[in-house]
């Protein structure tokens, strides 16, 4: 959520070094979930008009995010765009897998069919890279106008909280999904259900006017009837807001990054800089 973005435009080197010492593996389709995370806004009536929101809702409805470097025509919209994605990668699964040399009996033909879906899958994919790099930058000129105010900090730490109370019944969910209802989709409607209505709620207070020590946990205890993205005040409108670009960022981080399953930190030795003498014999 939080995360600078280190992906160079016009590049489609993601891997990053694993930073700690056990292997990363989301076991998580980002672009999947980005498709559910617009398909959730674009099914609810008010999200509100704050410029954050009404900034998320332009990019994936509406406005023709530019790409950097391939310009494809005519211009689409971060929704098409992603659309687009995913309908390369299944094209390409499609003429690699098992199959595939019923529909095309020469070899010859089979390489080209080959050839022609990578060189899809390849520009589609450094131009959905690119797009969602331009978008987080918009994003974050957003966010970084909220992040100074309290209400940044009181959305994070709850949406935090309720994502550690629900762990469970998030894994209940993710383990009976299956067909239609994938786990990317599961978990976002998941998030939108229980997670969105507990971030976003106002802490209670005290009588000086303070958050009570326990006012996090039991926000996401409590918050999980609701469920709509649609904010009620101008204060939850503006809380509503900072969720849904932080949920933004964060698939969109995942995506434009990546980790090599069997990569992992090697634990620095005790013997770095020490400085006894070694004596080879």
């Amino acid at each position: 959520m939080l995360s600078k973005s280190v992906h160079l435009p016009g590049s489609r080197f993601r891997r990053l070094p694993n930073p700690c010492g056990d292997a990363w593996n989301p076991g998580l389709d980002a672009v999947a979930c980005l498709a559910a995370f617009a398909d959730n806004m674009k099914n609810c009536s008010n999200l509100g008009s704050h410029e954050l929101t009404t900034e998320l809702q332009e990019l994936f409805q509406h406005r023709q995010v530019d790409d950097l470097v391939l310009n494809y025509r005519p211009p689409q919209t971060l929704t098409q765009k992603i659309t687009k994605y995913c309908q390369a990668v299944a094209r390409l699964t499609e003429v690699n897998g098992g199959d595939s040399h019923l529909h095309y009996p020469k070899e010859e033909d089979r390489q080209l069919e080959k050839d022609q879906a990578a060189q899809e899958y390849n520009d589609r994919l450094l131009i959905l890279l690119d797009s969602l790099h331009l978008a987080v930058e918009l994003i974050d000129e957003r966010l970084n106008e909220l992040v100074g105010k309290p209400q940044f900090r009181e959305v994070l730490a709850s949406h935090l909280a309720a994502v550690l109370d629900q762990q469970s019944a998030l894994n209940d969910e993710l383990d009976n999904a299956s067909g239609d209802n994938e786990k990317e989709r599961t978990l976002i409607n998941f998030y939108v259900r229980v997670i969105f209505p507990a971030a976003v709620k106002e802490p209670p207070v005290t009588a000086s006017g303070t958050q009570t020590p326990d006012s996090m946990r039991s926000q996401s205890e409590s918050g999980g009837d609701e469920v709509t993205l649609s904010p009620s005040t101008p204060a939850s409108e503006e809380r509503s807001a900072i969720w849904l670009g932080l949920m933004f960022k964060m698939w969109s981080w995942l995506f434009l990054h990546d980790f090599n399953p069997e990569d992992k930190m090697i634990e620095r030795s005790e013997f770095i800089d020490n400085r006894l003498p070694i004596y080879i014999g």
